[in-house]
């Protein structure tokens, strides 16, 4: 885990684009934010950090680091 976070960087990230643009078109679908597709998608952003490294800014509609 130690390898990943020293190697880890948010520039080469796919999953913060893929999972925001998800977000972003559930909330245009559905007119609301789906609070369980954003718990779900922190926790997989989060997955390789020791301690939560991420969290979703509702306002941004974005990841953003802590």
């Amino acid at each position: 885990m130690k390898e990943w976070i020293e190697k880890y960087s948010v520039e080469y990230d796919s999953r913060k684009a893929a999972f925001e643009y998800i977000i972003k078109m559930l909330k245009v679908v559905f007119n609301y934010l789906l609070i369980d597709v954003v718990t779900e998608y922190t926790k997989l952003m989060n997955r390789w950090f020791e301690s939560q490294h991420w969290y979703f800014d509702d306002n941004k509609m974005s990841f953003e680091e802590l």
